[in-house]
């Protein structure tokens, strides 16, 4: 995910659900996540921040301001983003 051998521009749609906490250099993706998208493509996706630690590779939990930020820095406009887990709550 830090260096996809994918051509730029090459997806209308990028998904990843939970999978940011457990990369090495979330903004490092984020960026090749933004590189492989065409102009006007979307970027949809979750990321853990109230949630134990879960796997070895359990890196980065994020709160929505550190999640925001390295959105920005990797080149997104951000349209919406919510905090919705419901087990935060309990």
């Amino acid at each position: 995910a830090h260096n996809l051998p994918i051509a730029d521009g090459a997806f209308d749609l990028v998904i990843s659900f939970a999978a940011l906490e457990h990369v090495v250099s979330p903004i490092t993706v984020m960026s090749e996540i933004k590189r492989v998208l065409r102009p006007g493509g979307r970027f949809v996706g979750s990321a853990a921040f109230m949630y134990g630690f879960h796997d070895r590779a359990s890196f980065f939990h994020m709160s929505h301001a550190g999640l925001l930020y390295s959105l920005r820095i990797a080149g997104f406009a951000v349209e919406r983003m919510w905090c919705d887990w419901p087990y935060a709550a309990s």
